[in-house]
């Protein structure tokens, strides 16, 4: 089933939530037990493709960035969306510097998946490429449609400015599977609700066309 269309308008209507503006440097990271992409932003938007050694494809991996390092808005947004036609394990992070000032942070991780035998993720946040241990979750979800986890932690930077990077590691079962998933770091208490909607949407879409797509082989 090519979920490809589906998932970029979502991003992109998520996307469109938000101030956003580009940091001094940024990336996205994704990778592999075989092999690992660097892509420089902007564009805020990244989709393609990864394999690992087992031969599993993952295949869209879809990105988006919000990213706003004004001093005391700090924002890193990670959005994404990923479908594997098989198991194994993959990491994507959205790194960014430019950021100033010490101040508590506040993160929210949400995700939602479709799969027929689980799906782990787990997300790290990391200051000048320090892991945080504090803001470290890891949520399994079940066969099905779940919702991730959210946390708050203080963050008190060695220099400024710093550098800002989050982190999600998720793992296919057998059979593989698609997720989608948000992890906000920002000022203030995230906005989660309108991001939930939009996953939760997203992901409805996509069963209601395999629904019919069914329906109509069976006809």
């Amino acid at each position: 089933m090519n979920l490809s269309r589906t998932l970029k308008l979502t991003l992109g209507a998520i996307a469109a939530v938000g101030l956003i503006s580009t940091a001094q440097a940024s990336s996205f990271v994704i990778s592999t037990d075989k092999t690992t992409l660097n892509v420089p932003i902007p564009p805020l938007m990244f989709t393609g493709s990864i394999q690992n050694n087992a031969g599993t494809s993952f295949n869209p991996v879809n990105l988006t960035a919000m990213i706003d390092t004004t001093p005391g808005h700090a924002m890193l947004d990670l959005l994404g969306s990923i479908q594997a036609n098989g198991p194994g394990t993959i990491e994507v992070c959205l790194m960014a510097d430019g950021f100033t000032g010490t101040s508590p942070l506040s993160f929210g991780f949400v995700a939602n998946g479709v799969s027929t035998h689980g799906i782990t993720l787990s997300d790290t946040l990391l200051i000048n490429g320090m892991a945080q241990q504090a803001s470290t979750n890891t949520v399994t979800l079940a066969p099905g449609l779940s919702q991730g986890v959210s946390n708050t932690v203080s963050i008190t930077p060695n220099s400024s400015p710093f550098t800002l990077e989050n982190c999600i590691t998720i793992t296919f079962g057998a059979g593989g599977g698609t997720v989608s998933f948000d992890k906000l770091l920002g000022q203030g208490v995230p906005d989660g609700g309108m991001t939930v909607s939009l996953l939760g949407i997203g992901l409805l879409a996509i069963a209601g066309v395999a629904k019919l797509r069914r329906m109509k082989v069976t006809a």
